[in-house]
């Protein structure tokens, strides 16, 4: 008898330990690679962006725009491995989801001492419905939540145990969150401010050489970002500019009720500053508090309009953080039940129609005809020559094919061939199809094809000398 007990608990336990775990990278890696390549181009209009970005980088060994580099570097090897680059970029791009669903599982299991909380936790951000256009529409944004992760994780271990290693834990990850997207770094200061902020109210972390260390390092960090802005490729000029458009425009009106992410980021708050201040496992209160002060000031209708869409896409990921510690502080029984019940309400209505997030800038028939075009360009003119494209959903797609293209129209040089390239409207999958204006009259149409149009500046009139 005592050894089918003992079977039974080493079965239970592998199952817990290993299966579980390993069920929902499956699942999330399984259907985001479905969704992500049912189209045969990246989606979004900065889809093409990641490919020529990688593709510069393993031809010349560095990007060709200025950006901070850790997500293109974490693509690359799937790059390599794939013959169809565009498919080994998604692969990639499905796993890393996969990889901060797995590690958001391990994280919130281990802070909320039930593995429902990692579960619930883990397929909120995977399978929300502002993750799904988190991802088509932000991979670097997306990859940066690994970083995000492991700094809660961090975090909560400095709480339970000021030590060296939990604090090299927060250092390296803020680092990581830096050199990765602007809008994890922001994330990460804000936790980070809010659980310095809260800390500083205790004589015990006023005094504690460690805390003031990280305290130090934070003010540090936003120091060294401010004054060499090219160590994250200028992304943290995006930060200047929010806090002028924050000071400068007119508040948005009110819309308190636009987002129920801000409700249910108030309603934690209040839940966590309760279980905090009565005591109640204030390891988990306290992580859950700064959580859920995130959520709401991310949440707040006052930020201009420019920078609200962008933060909303980031409640997949912090709904599942706060509903996963809040459930942490309910009985088995109760934690499954809510768990079923707000999954449920958050992840139906994308498993309804999720493809709708991944489409294209363009449709894949006007990028096979843009390579085509591309062809005839390069034989005709054999490199001589410079694509000048305005429009950035055609231009980044144009990048991937060839490195001799201009954003700005570029001043004849010698027998280099200037030639405007733009969409028709027919090439045009998302919203907003608009007829171009008639080019300039120094072009001539050169190329007309089902979707993409080409002009050719006209050569100056060779004028004799006057004797």
């Amino acid at each position: 008898m005592s050894k089918r007990i003992s079977i039974l608990v080493t079965v239970s336990i592998f199952a817990t330990l290993i299966v579980l775990p390993l069920t929902i990278f499956a699942i999330v890696f399984i259907e985001y690679s479905k969704w992500l390549t049912h189209v045969p181009l990246l989606p979004g209009i900065d889809g093409p962006y990641y490919l020529l970005q990688v593709k510069h980088l393993d031809e010349y060994g560095r990007l060709r725009y200025p950006d901070p580099p850790i997500a293109f570097y974490l693509l690359y090897p799937w790059y390599k491995v794939f013959n169809d680059k565009i498919k080994g970029l998604e692969i990639g791009m499905a796993f890393y989801i996969a990889l901060i669903s797995l590690l958001l599982y391990v994280v919130l299991s281990r802070i909320g001492r039930k593995r429902v909380c990692g579960v619930i936790g883990a397929l909120i951000f995977a399978f929300s419905n502002y993750t799904l256009r988190l991802v088509g529409d932000f991979w670097k944004n997306t990859i940066g939540l690994l970083w995000v992760t492991l700094l809660i994780y961090g975090l909560y271990r400095f709480e339970k145990k000021r030590t060296l290693g939990s604090l090299l834990i927060i250092v390296s990850t803020f680092i990581l969150t830096a050199l990765t997207h602007i809008l994890d770094f922001g994330l990460s200061l804000l936790i980070l401010i809010s659980y310095s902020t809260i800390s500083l109210l205790s004589r015990e972390y006023r005094k504690d050489k460690i805390f003031i260390s990280l305290v130090s390092f934070i003010a540090l960090t936003c120091v060294i970002l401010a004054v060499f802005p090219a160590l994250t490729g200028y992304d943290v000029m995006k930060f200047v500019g929010f806090v002028r458009e924050m000071f400068s425009e007119e508040l948005v009106e009110a819309r308190i009720l636009s987002s129920p992410v801000l409700i249910i980021g108030f309603v934690t708050l209040v839940y966590g500053l309760v279980k905090y201040l009565r005591g109640v496992r204030r390891e988990l209160a306290k992580i859950l508090l700064v959580v859920s002060i995130a959520a709401v000031v991310l949440n707040l209708p006052i930020i201009p309009r420019e920078f609200l869409w962008r933060f909303l896409l980031m409640n997949g990921y912090l709904l599942g953080v706060v509903i996963a510690l809040s459930i942490a502080y309910l009985n088995r029984l109760e934690a499954i039940t809510f768990a079923l019940l707000i999954g449920t309400v958050i992840i139906y209505p994308t498993i309804v129609s999720p493809k709708r997030e991944f489409l294209p800038s363009i449709v894949p028939a006007a990028y096979d005809e843009l390579k085509r075009f591309v062809n005839m360009v390069e034989s005709r003119f054999n490199n001589h020559y410079t694509l000048f494209i305005p429009d950035p959903k055609l231009r980044y797609w144009a990048e991937t094919l060839t490195w001799n293209v201009s954003s700005k129209p570029p001043k004849p040089k010698g027998n280099i061939a200037v030639i405007m390239v733009r969409l028709k409207p027919e090439a045009i999958l998302r919203a907003g199809r608009r007829s171009p204006p008639p080019p300039p009259r120094i072009f001539v149409k050169m190329f007309e094809g089902m979707f993409i149009e080409a002009y050719i500046l006209k050569a100056k009139p060779h004028r004799p000398r006057r004797p």
